[in-house]
């Protein structure tokens, strides 16, 4: 997944780089086209004028292409993916979140496979684990609210003052065994 910017806290302002990493993907694209042209000192200077981020070493821009990098690859595997869901949504309406999940990871650990990067790789696998949570989590919710209905139901039934004992057995029975 794309990397995590800082949010600084009220009043404090932002590191040079981050700022760049900030702007807008066409900004970051004009400043590797820079870099593909420029010395390092140069793009530092263009950047300055353009938005007033003042970067201090070369060792900035060579972060920040390291970085733009990755991002460009994040975008174009999140574009796949989405076309890839959409494609399977409209072709088959009836495939699970489970099985486009599935798909998801295994695109994803394709490219950190692909660029050979480590350190994707640990992200992708945290992503696994987290949205497996997160699936286990909204599965005890499902049982939870299902619970919380029959509950009330019963609640209902037991205070009913129209049926009799059999007849409230009989719907609390019903209403445990779906």
């Amino acid at each position: 997944m794309a990397k995590k910017l800082r949010i600084p806290s009220k009043g404090t302002k932002l590191p040079a780089l981050t700022q760049l990493k900030q702007r807008s993907a066409e900004d970051r694209a004009e400043v590797m086209r820079w870099c593909d042209v420029m010395t390092s000192k140069q793009v530092r200077a263009h950047i300055q004028k353009r938005w007033k981020i003042v970067l201090r070493s070369d060792s900035q821009i060579t972060h920040f292409r390291k970085w733009q990098e990755h991002q460009v690859v994040w975008d174009r595997f999140l574009e796949a993916v989405e076309h890839g869901e959409n494609f399977l949504a409209d072709k088959m309406p009836d495939v699970s979140r489970d099985t486009l999940r599935e798909i998801a990871i295994k695109r994803a650990y394709a490219v950190s496979a692909m660029v050979d990067d480590a350190e994707l790789a640990l992200k992708v696998i945290e992503a696994d684990l987290k949205d497996s949570a997160d699936h286990r989590d909204w599965e005890k919710l499902e049982l939870l609210k299902k619970k919380a209905a029959q509950a009330d139901k019963a609640r209902r039934v037991a205070n009913s003052k129209k049926l009799t004992p059999e007849e409230k057995a009989e719907k609390l029975k019903a209403i445990f065994q779906r």
